[in-house]
């Protein structure tokens, strides 16, 4: 491990090497105005408090004086929603079936950037093409996707986007009245 030393000649010795351990709080002073006592630093002043660093092996986290390392933060990886818009027909039960077939092109999808109902921000929207096929490429977090056609539609749904990771299918079913 890395360490510095303090610049005072007479306080190079390797028994002290951790100040704390030697000096008492009277010998060391306080830095504090309110401790009247031990007010200011005394034979402290003359140490560098530096702390160590490791080289060349993986501290256990007990080694006196080390630096603090910070955790190294998990990147942040684009996330995807995509799905279909159906067609369900009339009097539809809303689950998909092989004879649903998608809408045509020009349905818009609409993400949030909150929970369904929660009235967030808009993140972005998408039409669909030919097939009734969206995609959106997202951060990681919780979003409202809807859909919005001149039919009768399922509601808007929830869906968490982790780290890195294809949602998908996030799809809707329209059907229209009998009027």
């Amino acid at each position: 491990m890395w360490g510095a030393w303090a610049k005072d000649d007479s306080m190079l010795h390797p028994g002290w090497f951790d100040y704390n351990d030697h000096f008492t709080l009277a010998q060391a002073g306080s830095p504090l105005i309110e401790d009247t006592q031990n007010y200011p630093l005394k034979a402290l002043a003359e140490v560098d408090n530096t702390c160590r660093w490791v080289v060349g092996f993986t501290p256990s986290g007990n080694e006196p004086g080390i630096c603090p390392v910070p955790p190294t933060p998990t990147p942040i990886k684009p996330g995807s929603i995509s799905g279909t818009v159906y067609d369900n027909g009339i009097n539809s039960d809303l689950s998909y079936h092989a004879s649903t077939s998608p809408l045509r092109s020009g349905i818009v999808v609409t993400v949030k950037s909150d929970r369904s109902g929660g009235g967030g921000g808009v993140v972005g929207t998408a039409t669909t093409n030919g097939s009734g096929y969206y995609s959106f490429t997202l951060n990681p977090g919780t979003y409202c996707v809807s859909a919005a056609a001149p039919y009768t539609h399922t509601g808007p749904k929830t869906v968490d986007v982790p780290n890195g990771t294809a949602v998908h299918p996030v799809n809707f079913f329209y059907w229209q009245y009998l009027g």
